[in-house]
C-alpha cells in the first residue's frame, strides 16, 4: 500500500529513492532479476540511501550503476515522497524524474536487471510493474504532461479571478434547452435526499428505509464506477496522483447528480446530490488540490444549477465523528477509499459537509443526524419519522 503520508503505526525501516527517466512521452523501465525482490517485475532505477548520501546523490549513483546514464543535480526534478507498506515493513520512497532531449545510451547492470525498454507512460498496464509503481508514474505524468485547463467561458479568464455567475447560468441554460427542459425556477419534489461524508452510513440506512417502504426507489449516480465514463477516467487519474483531473471530475459529478435529481420520481430516496459535490469540492480546495480559479468556476456553475434544482421534500445531513468515520471506512476496506480516505482528508471532508449543510439550511430545512452512537435501526427510525411528518 502506498501513501503520501507516514504510517502512524509503523516507522519507515529505510529510505529508498528512484528516478523516472523520460524521453518524449516514454519512461525507461528495467526488469528485475529473478533472484531480486519483486522478481521479473518492471520498475525504474531505484536504490537505498546510504548513511553518507543525500537523496539526490543516491539517485545519481543508482541511475549510473543500473543504466550507465550519467545525471547531475541540475537535471533531476523532485516528484514526491511516498510511504510504502508491505506485509513486513514500511519504507520511505522519494521519486525524482529526469527528462532527455535525445535518448540516452543505456547499459544495464546484468547483476540487477534482465532487460530494459522505453515504454509510453500511458501504456504500462500490460506490464507486471513493481507494486505501487503505477501510482508513482501517474504523479510523473501529471508533472511532465499536465492536462490543459479548458477555457470554459471564452474571453473572461483574463479579466476576472473567477467566473461570473451570469456566465455559468448561460452555460446551464444552453444545456437545459438542449435537453428540452423548461427554464423555470426550481419546484419541489417528494424525494428524500441524504447527504453526508463516507462512513456516515448513507447506503446502509437507505437500503433499510426502502426495505420498510418498498414503494420507494433508491436513486444513486454510479457514473464514477463505470469504467467507460469520463468521470471514472478523471477519478482514476486523480487517485493516481494527477491533481489536474480533480476539477473535471467534480464538474462531471455536478452535472450527473443534477440530472439524477431532476429525473428522480417523487417516491424515491436520493443518495447524494449536488450539495455533496460542493462538499467534496470544498474539501479539495482546502487541501490545495483545486486552484482558486477552478473552485470559483465550480462554485459559480453549482449556483447556476441550484437555480433549477428541484427541492427535496426532506434533506437529511447524515454524519458522524471523524474517528467513527475513519474506523468504519477501515473496516469495510473499499479499494478507492484505502487510497485516498486518510484521517486528515476525512477531517477536512467532515468540516466541508457541515459547512454545506449550514449553507443549504439558509434556503430550506436541513435535518442533521449524527450516527456516531446510533444503531442503524435508530437512524432508519429517525428518517422514517421525518418523512412521515411531511
Amino acid at each position: 500500500m502506498i501513501s503520501s503520508t507516514p504510517n502512524p503505526e509503523q516507522a519507515p525501516l529505510f529510505h529508498a529513492v528512484g528516478c523516472a527517466c523520460l524521453y518524449q512521452e516514454s519512461v525507461l523501465l528495467v526488469q528485475r532479476q529473478s533472484d531480486k525482490s519483486y522478481p521479473l517485475c518492471w520498475g525504474v532505477p531505484t536504490g537505498k540511501v546510504e548513511a553518507t548520501e543525500t537523496p539526490p546523490q543516491t539517485v545519481i549513483r543508482e541511475v549510473f550503476e543500473e543504466t550507465g546514464i550519467i545525471l547531475s543535480a541540475a537535471n533531476i526534478n523532485y516528484v514526491g515522497d511516498y510511504y510504502i507498506t508491505n506485509d513486513d515493513f514500511t519504507f520511505r520512497y522519494t521519486l525524482y524524474m529526469a527528462t532527455f532531449v535525445n535518448p540516452p545510451k543505456v547499459r544495464i547492470n546484468s547483476a540487477e536487471h534482465l532487460a530494459y525498454r522505453w515504454v509510453d507512460l500511458n501504456e504500462t498496464d500490460g506490464l507486471t510493474l513493481v507494486p505501487d509503481l503505477d501510482t508513482c508514474l501517474a504523479a510523473v505524468r501529471a508533472i511532465a504532461f499536465p492536462l490543459q485547463q479548458l477555457d470554459l467561458f471564452p474571453g473572461m479568464v483574463d479579466h476576472s479571478p473567477y467566473i461570473p455567475l451570469a456566465a455559468s447560468q448561460q452555460v446551464v441554460q444552453i444545456e437545459m434547452q438542449r435537453r428540452g427542459r423548461q427554464l423555470t425556477p426550481s419546484g419541489q419534489i417528494g424525494a428524500v435526499v441524504v447527504i453526508g461524508p463516507p462512513g456516515a452510513g448513507k447506503s446502509t440506512v437507505i437500503s433499510e428505509v426502502i426495505e420498510h417502504h418498498p414503494e420507494l426507489s433508491r436513486i444513486w449516480d454510479d457514473s464514477m464506477l463505470n469504467p467507460s465514463s469520463r468521470q471514472h477516467h478523471y477519478l482514476r487519474r486523480f487517485l493516481q496522483g494527477d491533481n489536474s483531473c480533480a476539477f473535471p471530475c467534480q464538474i462531471e459529478a455536478l452535472v450527473n447528480r443534477y440530472w439524477e435529481t431532476v429525473d428522480a420520481p417523487a417516491n424515491s430516496v436520493i443518495d447524494e446530490t449536488i450539495y455533496s459535490t460542493l462538499a467534496y469540492s470544498k474539501a479539495l480546495r482546502y487541501q490545495g488540490r483545486l486552484t482558486d480559479y477552478e473552485f470559483q468556476t465550480f462554485y459559480a456553475t453549482y449556483l447556476s444549477y441550484c437555480r433549477w434544482l428541484p427541492r427535496p421534500s426532506c434533506l437529511i445531513h447524515l454524519t458522524a465523528s471523524v474517528d467513527v468515520l475513519y474506523q468504519r471506512i477501515k473496516s469495510r476496506g473499499r479499494t478507492i477509499e484505502r487510497k485516498s480516505h486518510n484521517l486528515d482528508y476525512l477531517t477536512v471532508l467532515h468540516r466541508a459537509f457541515a459547512e454545506v449543510a449550514g449553507e443549504v439550511a439558509l434556503t430550506m430545512p436541513v435535518h442533521n443526524i449524527d450516527s456516531s452512537k446510533m444503531t442503524v435501526d435508530d437512524v432508519v427510525s429517525s428518517i422514517l419519522s421525518l418523512r412521515d411528518a411531511l
